[in-house]
C-alpha cells in the first residue's frame, strides 16, 4: 500500500470517500456545520500551517479510512 499526503484535487474524493461510511457516518451537511467544508480543507490544504514539507508549522492532519467487512 502507498500512502500519499492529500492535494487539492483528492478533496472531492475524500469527501465521496467520508460521506459514504456506514459507521460513525456524517453527511456533508453536519460536516459543514462543524467546519468541514471543501473549501475549508482547500485553505488548510493551501496554508503555512500544513507545510507539506520537513520542516511542519503544526501537526500533520491525519484521515484514517475505516473499512468495515
Amino acid at each position: 500500500m502507498n500512502i500519499r499526503e492529500a492535494q487539492i484535487e483528492d478533496i472531492k474524493t475524500l469527501f465521496d470517500i467520508r460521506t459514504s461510511v456506514i459507521e460513525n457516518y456524517q453527511s456533508r451537511e453536519e460536516l459543514a456545520s462543524l467546519g468541514v467544508t471543501p473549501q475549508a480543507v482547500t485553505s488548510m490544504l493551501r496554508s503555512s500551517c500544513y507545510n507539506r514539507r520537513s520542516n511542519r508549522t503544526s501537526p500533520q492532519p491525519t484521515i484514517t479510512p475505516h473499512i468495515s467487512h
